[in-house]
């Protein structure tokens, strides 16, 4: 798919709305283009938000960096996650304070953060493709979940809906009673955040994996360049999220049966 056009991004803007860039976010990105960044600039905006601070440490401290001491420093942070996993960490984490926190959105950040750091560990392992963009990719995918549902009253129900129906993808529904969906919605705030292109357009075609691979494979040994670094950050994804799932249906049988 495409990237819509200007005037399909007003008319969702028109109908959900997508927050403003962070300030905090428009610094590390000033920065991450320089030849030459200013880390003290960087780490001085990021320790001012205590919430974004705790997150980036939060991250560098996971068992998926497996290091033996514990970082308390932004600075160490910065230095080992790389401006581009940083950049990804203050989208999420202003994305959650920009939408209300009666949506209940807990379990959603949690997986977010488990299916990127899947990504991050399955990148290296079966392609070329980079484990920030991986990362980046696993945290970010269905940023539209929360602004659609903020916008939407009963878009839990939807949820519930596409969680119980055959029909597939998600975005079918979403379609037939919003006019747009997740993906979309998704795509126009990855692209006003500052995400690269070629991530943003993954971002919206991240359910139509089976067509993509099916109809572009012709287009790639032709030389789609666009397809042929999207596809293989859709296929880490999925793979990801299957892991993840099988993860916690694993957890729940087990406490299940205690």
């Amino acid at each position: 798919m495409n990237a819509p056009s200007p005037n399909r991004g007003k008319e969702l803007a028109e109908r959900v709305k997508i927050p403003p860039r962070p300030e905090v976010l428009i610094t590390v990105m000033e920065e991450a283009n320089k030849e030459d960044p200013d880390f003290n600039r960087i780490s001085k905006a990021l320790s001012s938000d205590v919430s974004l601070s705790a997150a980036i440490l939060q991250v560098v401290n996971s068992p998926f960096f497996g290091l033996r001491n514990r970082i308390s420093s932004i600075q160490q942070a910065m230095a080992l996650l790389g401006l581009q996993k940083v950049s990804s960490v203050v989208r999420v984490v202003s994305l959650r304070s920009s939408v209300s926190n009666d949506l209940e959105l807990g379990r959603f950040w949690d997986t977010a953060a488990e299916v990127a750091n899947i990504c991050g560990m399955l990148a290296p392992k079966l392609s070329a493709i980079g484990t920030d963009d991986a990362y980046t990719l696993g945290l970010f995918h269905d940023c539209g979940i929360p602004l659609m549902m903020q916008s939407f009253k009963d878009y839990k129900e939807v949820l519930r809906l596409s969680n119980l129906s055959n029909v597939k993808p998600r975005t079918r529904i979403e379609d037939r009673r919003y006019g747009t969906n997740h993906a979309e919605v998704g795509y126009e705030l990855s692209k006003k955040w500052f995400l690269p292109d070629h991530l943003a357009l993954a971002v919206l075609n991240h359910h139509r994996y089976h067509e993509l691979f099916i109809n572009d494979s012709e287009n790639i040994e032709h030389g789609d360049v666009e397809n042929y670094e999207m596809l293989p950050l859709l296929a880490i994804l999925k793979m990801a999220e299957q892991v993840s799932a099988m993860f916690r249906k694993s957890l729940r049988a087990e406490f299940s049966d205690e």
